[in-house]
Formats: C-alpha cells, structure tokens, sequence
C-alpha cells in the first residue's frame, strides 16, 4: 500500500512539472505575442530588451548567499586576489526552487529523467569578487600593543601589485620599463607618508588612513599594510606588532599634446616622483600663431611632504597671451580625521584677458586685468567621542585680499566684479568620516576609496570692497551612504549670499547636487556599473560677466556652447560602463554608454530655457600602471540648440581621473558660483 502511494505521489509530480512547463511555454508565447504588436519602434524594443537584461543580471548577482568566503580577511596578506576569489569561494547551499527540485529529482531515476527536460542544468557563474575581501582586516584585537619594527617594500611599476606580489614581468618590455623607472625610496615612505611611528601603540583608525593616504599619492598606483604579531618563546603572542607596508609604484613620467583646432597646440611633460622622492615637476610650451605672442610656457612644482608634517610646498608659472601667473603656497590640509590642525598661506599674480561673456557679442571689447593676491587660513579640529564613526567639531579662520593693479573703470552698477577686496571668514563645522575600499568605479580595477560620512558647516564673515562693506552667511551639508545592495549615493545642499547695507541679498548662490552608482553588477566575465548624477545652481543677484555652466564635464558631457550658459543651471545625466575582460599589454577596456539633459537661462524662470540633450556612446583604453588620462573614443549627438537642430560629434580625447568629494572642513569658503573667464 505504501508503494503504491508513493508512486501516486510520483505521478502528481510528474503531472505536476508537466503542467509547469506548458504553462512557462504558453505564458512566454503570450508575452512574445503581445510584445510584437503593441511595442513596434525598434528603439523601444532594444531598449526594453536590454534594461530587462541588465535587471535580469543585477538579480542573478544579488542572489549570492550561497556563497561564502572560508577565509579571513585578516590573514589576507600577498596571495593574488583573483586566485582568492575563484578558489575560496564554494557553494554552501541552494535556496533557489530549481536547485531543489533538481536536488530532490536526482533520487530516482524516473523524477531525474523528467526534471531534465523541464529544468535546464545548472551552470556555474562568474561571481564579483566579495565586497569583504576588499575591507579592511579586523585590528582591534591588536588595539594597543606596542609598533615594533615598520618594514617598507616597493614594487616596481610592471609585474607584483600589492595584491600579487607573487605575480611576474610578462615579456621584456616590462621587464625595461621597471629598469628606466625610479622607485620610490623606501625611507621617504617611512620618513613622510605615516602617522604612526615605531614604539607607539597600535591604533586601528591611523593604519587605515595611512593606507588612503599611500593611494592618493601621485607616485603610488596601491598599498597594503598588513600587522603581523610576534610569537614568545613559550608560544604566546607578544605585546608588539611588527608593520609591513607595501606600495606599488605607478609609471611617474607623463607626455601629452593637444591642439586648439586649427589654432596652434601644445606639448607638455610632467615627472610626478622626481628621482624617487615624490616631487612632481612639470613643464608645457604653448603655440598660438593667431595671437600677439606666438609662444607661451609655464612650469609648476609640488613636493611630496616635507618631512612628517604633512604639508605641500607648491610653486608654478604661467606665460601665455591670455593670462600670466606667478604662484607660491603652502599647505597642510585634514588628511586623516585624526588630525589636530590645518593651515596655509598663498601668495600671487594673475594677469588675465577678459573676453565677452557670450561669443555672440562683438560689441565689447576684450581688456586685460590684473591683481595681487594674499590668502593665509588655519583650522582646528576637536574630536567628539562617539560609539560608531569619526565625529569632529571644526572650527576655522581665512583671511582674503585681492588688489588690482590694473582694471577697467568700476562704478556702482559696471564692473562691479574688479573691486578691490579684503576678506575674513569664520567657519564652525561637523564633519564625521569614514572610508571603504571598493574598485572600477572610476578606475579599471585600482583600489578606490569611498568617503562615507555626513558634513554640515556654517560660515560667516565680512568682505570690504571699494565701494561698501558687506557681510556673508552661508550654510552647507552633505550626507553620503553606502551599501552592498543599493550602492553609493551622495548628496549636498548649500546656500549662502552676501548681505549688503541695505540688507538686500548679493552674489547669492544656491546649489543642490547628488551622485549616485549602483553596486558592481557582473554579467559573466564582464563588469556594469550604473551611474546617475545631479546638479541644480541658482545665482541670486549675479553680477555682470558671472555666470554658471552646463558645458563640457560640467553637464552636457563633451559640448561647448554658450547657450549652455546661465546663473540658473540643472543637469542631470546617466552613464552605463562595461567593463570588458579584453586585456592588450595590460590596456583594459571599457564601453560606456551616456546620456544628459540640461537646461540654462539667465533669466528669472528655468521654464524659459530650452531643453539641451547629449547623447554619447563609445569605449576608453586604460592602463592603471600609468599616470595617463584615459583614452576615450565617442560618438555623441546633441540637440535642443537654436544654431542647429543637431550637432554631431566624433571625438578622440583625454579623460581625467575622477574622484568623489570628501567630508573634510578645511578653509572657510563661500559657496562656489563663478565659472567665468576671469579667474576668480
């Protein structure tokens, strides 16, 4: 009786899948059917089809509990990340229904035989590496006990990263590469870049921001610092540690060109680790055969820190038709929320040439001005005690004067941008900042570091000019998350303005702006990463020849235009990449898709503004063991301008790396608006 039951039961089932499949093979018909005759413009469907993709994959990738690291990331120390990845990581469990009708299936040969031909096999995926690999191990257990001995190891540029230092030069060319280049010298590393010494204890926080601060360094592509402890002889762990530092050096050495259209062009070499040291020094001529001076050229300098104060001596020059600098500043900024106080001092010249406002005007004549500068500012942070993150209270002071030497006539409504100015500002401020180590955001696969914190700061102060005294108060916060599903999203609100006698509002500005990218959705051997970003800028009683834009990086990626133009602008943009696992002499490539719409006016109402739209699909070449820009090729097609009603673009350019804002308070300012030739 039992038998017979269970092969009633056997039947249900098989009747059961059965009906499953036609019903999936009836439903997909169905949605086929439908999708063909009411979704008819091709464009439509790709995009249907390929949003449905991407949410396909992104689901796939969210469904990865199965699988988990049997390893610590405390004991993570020169082993190749990949090989971490593709070995340490096996599958626990299925919770997925097919897994467990196939599991359940495989009992019997009759079930096993009819699940296969409903349920397909199970292929294995290509999972991203975990977020856990890439944070930081656990040192709390090691909280306090006494730094022994601090090694420094430096990787050549080609062949051992610091997350492979096992890994070899491929070919001969790497192999003369790593001999022209000059690593930098383990006793600067030492003697410069840390804030912990041999002989202190062991504090968590300082270690992790050692490491950020080996990473923003010019001459550094990655680093890694590992605490070892040490053993006694009767097998306990001592009370010291002993650091080991690892840093890979990035090719310092830096040739570029470019042109002006038709109109000259000009070369440039910059050296960003001058002999191991990690000075930058640099050089560009310029040639423009249409203006008064043919041939300009300018020069700059930054050192690397001098000594353990952590502050930059900086110095550059400027020669050219259009503007003339002569510069000289130092600085020490809040590079760890450890850190007590920051300050600096500059001092200079600026000559510039003011054209009109709008190409357009062949009205107004162009003029040259020029002006000294002074600006000197110091801070101080007190730090607040709390259970979970970093909170300071800062306070500040800066000092500001611009003194023209030679300027157009100003009176009390022209020119009113060319007076003489003498500035102090006060600022008091909450800052709470944290970091997580994450990759191919705006790199191919170099650790980045994402700020994750709040900051809110009011500022306040008194600004004498030629013609009246006025005051300034602004307000400014900000506030960025991250999370494994949703991704990293910041955001920032400001306003601030000027307050003149008559207790009316002066060179106001308002602005709001967020930036948004998903986590790393993994799509086989390929890598997506979805971005969204906003700006939205409102001058308030401007005055003449200030302006803000939508041009360019600015907004409408790649375009110039003056009706780009406005003291009131909004932007927002979107911009898929794919990163390919197509590799050529250590060349990554990505595919990038973009798409931005803006609006501009220097009216009183935005709704006055056409519609501007850029559109902009193409691939990038990049080496992380250079310090070159990357390599973009694009096609983008623009519209929404009055001069044409399409403006089509096939550009080979440069791209900066980027990097996501931080939640520092350093010198007091005012919320930026001017983005003019002017120069302030």
């Amino acid at each position: 009786m039992k038998k017979q039951n269970n092969d009633n039961l056997e039947e249900i089932r098989i009747l059961f899948f059965r009906l499953f499949s036609s019903t999936r093979s009836s439903l997909s018909f169905s949605c086929f059917t439908f999708y063909r005759r009411f979704f008819i413009p091709i464009f439509f469907k790709i995009g249907v089809i390929f949003f449905f993709c991407i949410f396909l994959a992104s689901k796939t990738k969210a469904q990865k509990a199965p699988y988990f690291p049997s390893y610590s990331t405390s004991v993570v120390t020169i082993d190749s990340l990949e090989k971490i990845v593709d070995e340490q990581y096996k599958p626990k469990n299925d919770t997925t229904l097919a897994d467990k009708i196939r599991y359940w299936a495989e009992k019997r040969k009759l079930t096993k035989e009819v699940v296969s031909w409903i349920i397909k096999p199970k292929k294995e995926a290509n999972y991203c590496p975990p977020p856990e690999v890439l944070h930081y191990p656990d040192w709390k257990t090691q909280e306090g006990k006494i730094i022994g001995n601090i090694s420094v190891r430096t990787l050549d540029v080609f062949g051992a990263k610091a997350t492979d230092t096992l890994r070899k030069t491929k070919n001969w060319l790497e192999r003369a590469g790593n001999t022209l280049h000059i690593k930098t010298h383990s006793g600067v590393v030492k003697r410069r870049y840390l804030l912990f010494e041999e002989g202190e204890k062991l504090n968590p926080d300082l270690i992790r921001d050692t490491e950020r601060i080996l990473r923003q360094l010019n001459s550094i592509a990655d680093a890694r610092i590992y605490v070892n402890s040490r053993t006694v002889e009767d097998g306990t762990q001592s009370d010291t540690v002993d650091i080991e530092i690892i840093t890979q050096d990035i090719w310092s050495m830096l040739p570029s060109a470019g042109a002006y259209g038709l109109d000259g062009g000009w070369v440039e070499l910059q050296e960003r680790n001058f002999l191991g040291f990690g000075h930058t020094l640099g050089g560009r001529i310029i040639y423009r055969p249409n203006t008064e001076q043919e041939f300009g050229h300018q020069a700059n300098f930054e050192s690397a820190y001098l000594g353990n104060s952590f502050s930059v001596l900086s110095a550059d020059y400027q020669n050219t038709y259009e503007h003339k600098r002569y510069n000289t500043a130092l600085e020490r900024r809040f590079l760890s929320p450890n850190m007590r106080w920051a300050g600096g001092a500059e001092a200079g010249y600026r000559r510039w040439l003011a054209r009109p406002l709008l190409e357009s005007d062949t009205l107004t004549a162009d003029f040259f001005y020029s002006y000294l500068l002074t600006d000197g500012w110091g801070a101080y942070s007190f730090p607040i005690k709390t259970k979970n993150g970093r909170l300071s209270l800062i306070t500040a002071a800066r000092f500001t004067n611009y003194y023209f030497l030679t300027r157009p006539e100003i009176s009390t409504d022209t020119n009113l941008l060319y007076q003489n100015q003498t500035q102090m500002l006060l600022s008091v401020g909450l800052t709470k900042r944290n970091y997580q180590r994450d990759y191919m955001i705006y790199g191919f696969g170099r650790t980045e570091d994402i700020p994750i914190g709040r900051r809110a700061v009011l500022t306040f102060g008194k600004s004498n000019t030629d013609l009246e005294t006025r005051y300034y108060a602004g307000v400014e916060v900000s506030k960025g998350i991250k999370t494994k599903k949703i991704g990293y999203l910041r955001a920032s609100m400001a306003f601030g303005s000027y307050i003149t006698n008559t207790r009316e509002l002066e060179q106001g500005t308002f602005e709001s702006k967020f930036t948004y990218f998903t986590p790393l959705i993994c799509l086989g051997k390929w890598r997506l990463r979805q971005f969204l970003r906003g700006r939205y800028t409102k001058g308030i009683n401007r005055f003449d020849r200030e302006f803000n834009d939508i041009n360019r990086n600015a907004g409408i990626w790649g375009m110039q235009n003056d009706q780009l133009k406005g003291t009131e602008v909004g932007v927002l943009g979107t911009e898929s990449v794919f990163f390919t696992p197509w590799q050529l002499l250590d060349f990554q490539w990505a595919f990038f898709v973009r798409a931005d719409v803006g609006v501009a006016t220097f009216t009183n109402s935005i709704s006055e503004s056409p519609i501007f739209q850029g559109y902009n699909i193409g691939f990038r070449i990049y080496n992380e063991r250079f310090t070159f820009n990357m390599l973009q090729i694009r096609f983008g097609v623009y519209t929404g301008f009055a001069d044409a009603p399409f403006h089509i673009q096939t550009v080979i350019d440069n791209v900066p790396r980027l990097r996501i804002e931080d939640f520092d308070i350093e010198r007091p300012e005012t919320i930026h608006f001017h983005n003019g030739n002017e120069g302030r």
